[in-house]
C-alpha cells in the first residue's frame, strides 16, 4: 500500500502573499495557486522564461512554485526551487524569513529534520530584526511541528501554544485554524482523543464561521484521522467524505486524492476489495489529470497490492512490472528497489525462484549504485530467504548477517530520548528468520545471541543509556535456570540456558499453544470453575511449554522465564504437571530478554530486609468519578496498609486517602524507601499505554489523579522494589520483541530493580491477604522477591479459602529475585 501520512500536517502557504508590486509572472503564479490549480502552476513555470526583475516578488513566486511541486510530490524539485531562491535572497527580510519557514515545512515533510531546524534557525535571526508577530507565530508553529515529528511531544505543545497566544492576540483566524489543527495533531499522537477532537471541533467551529471551505478539510480530515485511531471506521468514513466533498468545492485534486488514499486503507482492513480498488482508481485518475506522476504511480502501486492480497500472484507481478518502470523513470529508486523486491516476492509465491533471484540481485544493485544504504537490508533479507529454499547455506548465512547489519546501521545515531523509537515488524521478522535459520544448522549460541539483539532492544538502550550496566549473557547462578522462548507457526522452539550450558528444545506450534492459552485465561481468571476441567487445560499447556524442559528444568530452584509473544500473558506458575503448580516447585522471575534480566541483577540495590516501605493506599473511589470512569470502592486496601504497617512497624509510612497525592509519591520516593507499595486501582490502556495509570485520587483542580507510565518513567527509583497491588498492571499493550508495554515497563525505565505486578483484575480481599503473606515471608524470614512471592502462592494454594488460581496466580515478579 501507498504510505500514507497519519495525519494532514496542516501546512502555511497560504499565507504567502507577495506584499510588493507585483508583475505579470507573480500575478499569474498567485492565481493559479489560490485556485489550487497547482498543475497549472507548474506548467506555467517550465513553459516560460522567467523575468520576473524584482526580486522579492519573484521569490515570493518561486515559494508557491517549490510548494506546488512539494504538493505534486515532486520533493526534490520542490527543494531545488528553495535553493533557487537562497542563492539570490529576496531584499525584503519578512519575505526572506517566508520562505525559510516555508522551505522547513517542506523538509519536516520529507523527514530531513536536521535541515529543517537550520532553515528555522535563520528564519529566526532574520525576523529578530523587524516587528512581524505574524511570522514569529509561523515560525513557532513549525518549531512545534518538528518536535511533533521528533517526538517531543512536550516540546511541541510549548511552541504550539505559544504560537496560538500571538495569534489570538492578532486576532489571526486563519493561523488560529492552522495551530489548532497540529495542537490536536499531538494529543491525537500521545493518546489523548478526547482532547484531540475537541480541539479539532474547535477548529471546524471557527472555519465554519468564517466560511473557509479549504480549512474545514483539514479540519474533517484530521476528526477522521481520529476516529480512526479510536477504531470506529464509520465515523471515520464519514468525516473522510466531508473531507473530499471540501476539498471538491475548492477543487483542490491533491487534497481529494489524499483522502481517497486514506479511504481505501480503511476499505482494505474491512476487506471491502471493491471499495477500496474504486478509491484507488479515483485517485489514479486525478493524478493523471492533475499532471503528479508520483502519485499516480502510488496508487498504481497500491491497486497492485489489492491482488497480492487477494493471492493473483500472476496478475500482481504483471502490473508492477509497469509500476517499476514508472518509478525508474521518475528516477524514485527507493520505491523502484521496493517494487522490484514485491515481484520478487510474487515470484517466489509462483515457485519461479531463479527469476525472485535476478529480482532482488537487480533491487541491490539499485540500492548500491544510489548509495541507499538503509534500504539494502530489503533486498539481502528477500536473497537469504531464497539461497535457503535453494540449499545454498553458506550464501544464506552471509546475506542473514548482512541484513541485520543493515538494520542495526540504520539505528546509529538515534537519539536515547526518543523512548517511543521501536524495531518495526519487518525487521524483527528478519532476525526471526535468522533464528530459525541458525537453529536449523544446530548453531545454537549464535541463535540465542541473534534472538536476544531483537528482544525489548528499546528497553535495554534506555536503561544502558541511563548507566546501568551492559549486559553479557553471562551472570547465571547454578541454581537459576534461563528459559526464553521462540514461537514461530511451523516450529516453536525454547532456549533453556544454564550456568554452563544451552541448548534449544522443541515445543509445541504457536497456534497450538495461542489456542490453549486464549481459553484457558478464560477459566483462571473466574473464581468459579471447573476445577478438574480447568486442571486438564492446565496440564496440557504445561506439556506444550515445560514437559519438554523437565531434564534440563530438575536441577534448578528458580527460573527466569523470557516469554514470547501471547505467553506475555500466562502465568507459568499456575501451570499443573499432573501432580503439582509449578509455583510449588519453583521460584520464577520474568524479563522481556536475557539482557533486561542480568542488567536487574547487575544493578545497585538499595533495598535490604530492614529497608523502609512506603505505602500509598486508596479506597475512596465511590461517586468521585465521573459517568465515563466510575471506580469501586476498594474495601480491603486500608487492611492490606494496616497489615503491611505491623510487619514493618515503624520504618512503614502510609498515604492514603486525602494523604495520597502526587506531592507524596515523589516525596517518598526521593526519601530512603527501598519498597515502594500501591494498593490502588489500575489503568491498563492497551492503545496507548503511554497512558496507563495508577488512580491515586478523584480529579481536583491541580492534577487528574493518575499516575500514568509517562510520569512513572521520569521517577527515580533506582533499586527499588516496586509491589503494584492493582488491576492489570504486568500487562498492556504487547508490541512484537518489545514485550509488554505498560506501567511495569515505566517502572523498569524508571529504574526499579524489581516490580510485582498483577496479570488481570484481581480480587480486593484476596490480595490483602496475599500482600500480608507476602511481606512476612519477606521480612521475617528474610526470603528474596522471588522466594517470597512463591510462598505467598504455596500458602494460598493450601488454604481451605484462598487455593483457587483467581487469587494466588496473577501476581508475578519481573526484575530480579535478590
Amino acid at each position: 500500500m501507498r504510505i500514507i501520512i497519519a495525519f494532514f500536517i496542516y501546512l502555511s502557504g497560504f499565507f504567502l502573499q507577495a506584499q510588493t508590486p507585483s508583475k505579470s509572472f507573480s500575478e499569474k503564479v498567485n492565481s493559479y495557486f489560490s485556485l489550487s490549480r497547482y498543475d497549472s502552476v507548474i506548467h506555467y513555470y517550465e513553459s516560460m522564461t522567467v523575468n520576473e526583475t524584482d526580486a522579492d516578488s519573484l521569490a515570493v513566486a518561486l515559494n508557491l512554485i517549490a510548494k506546488c511541486y512539494y504538493y505534486l510530490g515532486q520533493n526534490d524539485a520542490s527543494k531545488n526551487v528553495y535553493r533557487r531562491i537562497l542563492q539570490i535572497p529576496p531584499d525584503d527580510p519578512a519575505v526572506l524569513a517566508k520562505v525559510y519557514c516555508t522551505y522547513s515545512e517542506v523538509l519536516i515533510e520529507t523527514g530531513e529534520y536536521d535541515l529543517a531546524a537550520s532553515q528555522l534557525s535563520d528564519g529566526e535571526r532574520v525576523l529578530s530584526g523587524i516587528d512581524r508577530s505574524d511570522l514569529v507565530a509561523l515560525m513557532l508553529n513549525n518549531r512545534g511541528v518538528l518536535c511533533l515529528r521528533t517526538s517531543r511531544h512536550t516540546d511541541a505543545l510549548g511552541h504550539l501554544n505559544k504560537a496560538f497566544r500571538i495569534a489570538q492576540d492578532n486576532k489571526d483566524r486563519k493561523l488560529l485554524s492552522l495551530i489548532l489543527n497540529n495542537i490536536g495533531i499531538v494529543y491525537s499522537d500521545i493518546g489523548n482523543y478526547q482532547d484531540a477532537l475537541t480541539v479539532f471541533q474547535n477548529a471546524l467551529t471557527m472555519d465554519s464561521s468564517d466560511n473557509a471551505t479549504k480549512d474545514l478539510a483539514v479540519d474533517y480530515l484530521n476528526i477522521a484521522n481520529v476516529y480512526c485511531q479510536l477504531n470506529d471506521k464509520p465515523k471515520a468514513i464519514s468525516f473522510y467524505q466531508k473531507a473530499k466533498q471540501a476539498y471538491a468545492d475548492t477543487k483542490d485534486s491533491a487534497g481529494i486524492s489524499f483522502v481517497l488514499g486514506n479511504l481505501s486503507t480503511i476499505f482494505i482492513e474491512m476487506k471491502k476489495y471493491a471499495l477500496a480498488e474504486e478509491s484507488l482508481k479515483e485517485a489514479v485518475q486525478i493524478a493523471e489529470r492533475t499532471g503528479d506522476r508520483l502519485g499516480e504511480t502510488e496508487w498504481l502501486y497500491s491497486l497492485a497490492m489489492l491482488d497480492y492480497d487477494k493471492g493473483n500472484y500472476a496478475k500482481c507481478f504483471h502490473a508492477l512490472e509497469n509500476v517499476a518502470q514508472r518509478f525508474a523513470n521518475l528516477r524514485s529508486f527507493a520505491r523502484y528497489g521496493q517494487t522490484l523486491i514485491k515481484m520478487a516476492k510474487c515470484k517466489k509465491m509462483l515457485q519461479d525462484r531463479k527469476e525472485a533471484e535476478k529480482l532482488l540481485l537487480l533491487a541491490s544493485e539499485i540500492y548500491e549504485s544510489n548509495s541507499l544504504r538503509n534500504e539494502l537490508w530489503l533486498a539481502q533479507i528477500g536473497l537469504a530467504e531464497v539461497y535457503e529454499l535453494q540449499r545454498r547455506n553458506r550464501a544464506a548465512d552471509s546475506l542473514f548477517r548482512a541484513s541485520i547489519m543493515g538494520i542495526e546501521g540504520s539505528r546509529y545515531g538515534l537519539s536515547t530520548k526518543l523512548t517511543t523509537y521501536f524495531i518495526e515488524d519487518d525487521r524483527l521478522d528478519v532476525y526471526r528468520s535468522y533464528v530459525r535459520f541458525l537453529i536449523k544448522q544446530n548453531k545454537k549460541q549464535e541463535a540465542f545471541d541473534i534472538f536476544e539483539r531483537s528482544k525489548a532492544r528499546n528497553l535495554s538502550d534506555i536503561l544502558q543509556a541511563r548507566g546501568n550496566v551492559t549486559a553479557s549473557h553471562t551472570f547465571i547462578s547454578d541454581s537459576n535456570l534461563f528459559i526464553e522462548y521462540f514461537l514461530q507457526d511451523e516450529q516453536s522452539y525454547a532456549f533453556v540456558k544454564t550456568s554452563k550450558n544451552l541448548n534449544v528444545i522443541p515445543i509445541g506450534t504457536k497456534e497450538t499453544v495461542d489456542r490453549l492459552i486464549i481459553d484457558y485465561l478464560t477459566q483462571i481468571k473466574q473464581k468459579r470453575k471447573d476445577r478438574k476441567s480447568f486442571l486438564k487445560l492446565s496440564n496440557k499447556i504445561y506439556n506444550q511449554l515445560m514437559e519438554p524442559l523437565a531434564k534440563e528444568m530438575k536441577a534448578s530452584s528458580r527460573i527466569t522465564i523470557i516469554p514470547d509473544g501471547r505467553l506475555f500473558y500466562l502465568p507459568f506458575e499456575s501451570l499443573f504437571d499432573g501432580k503439582e503448580f509449578v509455583a510449588e516447585k519453583y521460584e520464577l522471575v520474568y524479563a522481556p530478554s536475557a539482557s533486561i534480566a542480568e542488567i536487574s541483577l547487575a544493578a545497585k540495590s538499595e533495598e535490604s530486609a530492614a529497608g523502609r516501605i512506603s505505602v500509598f493506599s486508596q479506597s475512596r473511589y465511590k461517586n468521585t468519578m465521573d459517568q465515563s470512569f466510575r471506580l469501586a470502592e476498594l474495601n480491603y486496601t486500608s487492611l492490606e496498609a494496616d497489615n503491611i504497617k505491623k510487619i514493618f512497624r515503624d520504618r512503614a509510612t502510609i498515604f492514603s486517602d486525602n494523604a495520597l497525592t502526587m506531592q507524596a509519591v515523589s516525596d517518598s520516593i526521593l526519601a530512603t524507601s527501598s519498597i515502594i507499595h500501591f494498593a490502588a486501582h489500575g489503568i491498563n490502556n492497551t492503545e496507548k499505554p503511554e497512558l496507563s495509570a495508577i488512580v491515586l485520587s478523584k480529579p481536583g483542580d491541580a492534577d487528574d489523579g493518575l499516575l500514568t507510565a509517562r510520569e512513572i518513567q521520569q521517577m527515580p527509583l533506582d533499586g527499588k522494589l516496586v509491589v503494584l497491588s492493582a488491576c492489570e498492571t504486568s500487562v498492556g499493550q504487547l508490541l512484537q520483541g518489545e514485550g509488554m508495554l505498560g506501567l511495569t515497563r515505566a517502572f523498569m525505565i524508571a529504574g526499579a530493580r524489581a516490580v510485582v505486578a498483577s496479570m488481570w483484575n484481581v480480587y480486593d480481599e484476596s490480595t490483602a491477604e496475599f500482600m500480608r503473606t507476602f511481606y512476612e515471608k519477606k521480612v521475617v524470614q528474610r526470603a528474596s522477591n522471588s522466594k517470597a512471592l512463591q510462598q505467598a502462592k504455596i500458602t494460598m494454594i493450601k488454604s481451605e479459602v484462598w487455593n483457587d488460581p483467581a487469587y494466588w496466580a496473577p501476581f508475578v515478579l519481573w526484575g530480579t529475585s535478590n
